[in-house]
């Protein structure tokens, strides 16, 4: 029995609205949670934090400024982190600064041999494996045979004390309160030639789609820029803006650097990789 394609395209459409509406949902909690948090570090004059926050989340978070009765700020762990932790209050106004409660768990792959280099989904699906919540669980860096992840500090010790396998390999933990020297994350360089830095343009680009692919991201709302939604494909990136494409990665717009022949602009992108 063969399915016509009208049918295929009714139920792609009849499971998009099922996941607006789910992702609808999930908004609506979030800005609640985040005013009460917001009022009740403003009534007990003491700072309070989120767990880790994705894209959508910080989305959110960034629309309701004029609604919320303390600003926040955002840390991860290190610069460049692309789950982050709100924190309601400032130190002007409560008179004292607390730090974010963030540590880093060190996996590091129990057999030094050639090969066992850890793989970012193993480290996670392990974690994700002992049954904590996404929410205390914040971005991973991979570096050959160790893995870098930040957490909730209430967590780290947990976690150490309870992943001995990533994969197939085996690993051993320690946990820090700081993050590694140097760049938590690496970044990979591409050049990419563009008509206009429009950020359609630059997403097709960088993830070898085409324009009409690009432009569908926009419409289902999978695309953040400096951790803002961007629902115009037609927006000009800006030079040092992190560009987010749920389901593909992010990189850097690192801007134009010249001109084709052909009068096409020739810029540079670093992913995260």
């Amino acid at each position: 029995m063969h399915i016509i394609p009208k049918k295929i395209a009714g139920l792609e459409k009849e499971s998009q609205i099922c996941y607006n509406a789910a992702m609808e949902k999930e908004k609506a909690l979030a800005k609640q949670r985040f005013l009460e948090l917001s009022e009740r570090a403003a009534i007990t004059k003491r700072f309070a934090f989120t767990g880790f926050l994705n894209a959508d989340e910080q989305a959110a978070l960034f629309s309701m400024k004029r609604e919320l009765a303390l600003p926040f700020s955002l840390f991860g762990g290190a610069a460049d982190c692309e789950r982050r932790i709100a924190r309601f209050g400032s130190e002007e106004e409560f008179g004292y600064v607390e730090p974010f409660p963030i540590s880093c768990v060190e996996i590091v792959a129990a057999a030094a041999r050639f090969g066992a280099e850890l793989a970012h989904r193993d480290v996670l699906g392990a974690i994700l494996g002992l049954g904590i919540d996404r929410a205390v669980l914040g971005d991973i860096a991979i570096r050959g045979e160790r893995a870098f992840a930040f957490c909730l500090s209430s967590i780290a010790a947990w976690i150490g004390e309870n992943l001995f396998k990533a994969g197939r390999q085996d690993v051993k933990c320690s946990v820090t309160a700081d993050a590694p020297k140097g760049p938590f994350f690496a970044l990979c360089e591409q050049r990419i030639q563009l008509s206009s830095p429009r950020a359609d343009a630059v997403i097709a680009k960088a993830y070898a789609l085409s324009r009409e692919e690009s432009a569908e991201f926009f419409l289902k709302e999978r695309v953040f820029v400096d951790a803002a939604l961007c629902k115009n494909g037609g927006r000009q990136l800006k030079e040092g803006e992190i560009v987010s494409v749920r389901g593909f990665g992010r990189f850097v717009y690192a801007g134009v650097i010249g001109t084709s022949k052909k009068g096409r602009l020739n810029a540079v992108i670093s992913k995260y990789c």
